[in-house]
């Protein structure tokens, strides 16, 4: 079977976000950084969480999650934050040390449990 061009262009992206995570994981792993990350609506009027580490004064993007169909709770929230947290150690090897926010209600109070 011939795969279909979604199926291409999956596998071409998938490798070339490997690469990238790869460059990422030789320059940060070993160090110290602190993680961020702000929701806000798209155009779409979707609700999107972003996060990035920022390591030696340089910014690196982590994710984007669309959080539309989920409740906007600390519980939620935490739970993005601390995937990340483990995304942060487990794949690029930086050791989080901080986590900023905005100072919204919910994210308030993820801060505290976290």
């Amino acid at each position: 079977m011939v795969p279909g061009r979604q199926q291409l262009s999956e596998t071409v992206l998938n490798g070339l976000v490997g690469k990238v995570v790869d460059g990422i994981r030789g320059v940060v792993s070993g160090r110290f950084g602190t993680g961020q990350s702000d929701s806000w609506k798209n155009i779409g009027r979707k609700s999107i969480v972003m996060s990035l580490i920022n390591v030696e004064y340089m910014p690196y993007v982590l994710n984007a999650f669309d959080i539309s169909a989920m409740a906007k709770t600390a519980e939620n929230l935490l739970d993005l934050v601390l995937k990340e947290i483990t995304y942060c150690q487990e794949k690029l090897g930086v050791v989080v040390v901080a986590w900023c926010t905005d100072n919204g209600g919910d994210v308030k109070k993820m801060r505290r449990l976290l």
